[in-house]
C-alpha cells in the first residue's frame, strides 16, 4: 500500500470521526444550557406555587434562552447532516460557497478553542464537479493546519469564486511560510481530487485551484 499516494481509509475515518465528535461536544453543550434552563423554571413554578412573586421577565428570559439553544442545536443537526451526505456520492457537483459555510460551522468549536474567529469572505458563484466528501476533508484540513499558524485574536477568512476552467478558493489571516509551509497531509488531501495549492509567502492569501470537473474520478483512498 502506498500511504503516499493519497489519503488512507484511516485518514478518512479519523476525519469523520473527529468531527462526530465536536459535534456531540457541541450537542451536549446545548443539552447542558437546556437542562439549566428547564430546572430553573422548575424552580420559578415552584416558588409561584408557593404564592411568592415571580417576575414574568424572568420567565420570559429563560424561555428565550431555551429557544436560543433549540435553534442552535437544530443548527449543528443539519450541518451534521449535510457533513453525513458528503459521501453519498463518490463524483457529485459541489456549490463552494455552501461548502465553505459547512466547513467553517464544522471547525467553529477548534477556532474557539484557540480564539481565533472563522468569516466568510466573498463568495462569487463557483461550483465543481468532484468528491464532495475529499474536498471537505480538504478543507477542514486547511482550517485546521491554518489555526497551527495563527496567532490568538485573530481572523481567518474563507472566500471563493469562478476561474477559466474551475474555480479558485482562498484563505486570509493566516502565516504561511510559502511553498516549503504547505503540511504533507494538505499535499495529500489536494492530489487525488487535483487541487492546486499556493500558499503564497508572508502577507498573502493562501490560495486553493480547483478543476471544474473530476468526473470518472475517485476519492483517492486506498
Amino acid at each position: 500500500m502506498n500511504t503516499q499516494a493519497g489519503p488512507t481509509k484511516r485518514e478518512g475515518l479519523r476525519f469523520f470521526g473527529r468531527v462526530s465528535a465536536s459535534v456531540s461536544h457541541e450537542i451536549k453543550n446545548v443539552l447542558a444550557v437546556i437542562n439549566e434552563g428547564a430546572g430553573l423554571m422548575e424552580d420559578l413554578s415552584l416558588l409561584a406555587e408557593k404564592g411568592l412573586p415571580v417576575e414574568p421577565g424572568r420567565l420570559r428570559e429563560v424561555a428565550r434562552s431555551i429557544l436560543g439553544q433549540v435553534r442552535r442545536g437544530d443548527d449543528i443537526v443539519k450541518n451534521m447532516n449535510l457533513f453525513a451526505h458528503s459521501v453519498d456520492e463518490e463524483v457529485g457537483q459541489v456549490d463552494l460557497a455552501e461548502a465553505l459555510r459547512l466547513t467553517l460551522a464544522l471547525c467553529g468549536r477548534f477556532a474557539a478553542l484557540k480564539n481565533v474567529s472563522l468569516a466568510l469572505g466573498d463568495c462569487a458563484p463557483a461550483s465543481v464537479r468532484t468528491d464532495p466528501y475529499a474536498l471537505e476533508h480538504l478543507l477542514h484540513q486547511l482550517i485546521r493546519s491554518a489555526l497551527e499558524r495563527t496567532e490568538a485574536g485573530a481572523t481567518l477568512t474563507l472566500a471563493c469564486g469562478p476561474t477559466a476552467g474551475g474555480a479558485l478558493i482562498t484563505l486570509a489571516g493566516a502565516g504561511w511560510g510559502g511553498k516549503s509551509g504547505i503540511p504533507d497531509s494538505l499535499e495529500r488531501l489536494a492530489r487525488p481530487i487535483k487541487a492546486g495549492l499556493d500558499p503564497g509567502g508572508p502577507g498573502k492569501d493562501f490560495e486553493l485551484r480547483l478543476p471544474g470537473s473530476m468526473a470518472g474520478q475517485g476519492s483517492g483512498e486506498d
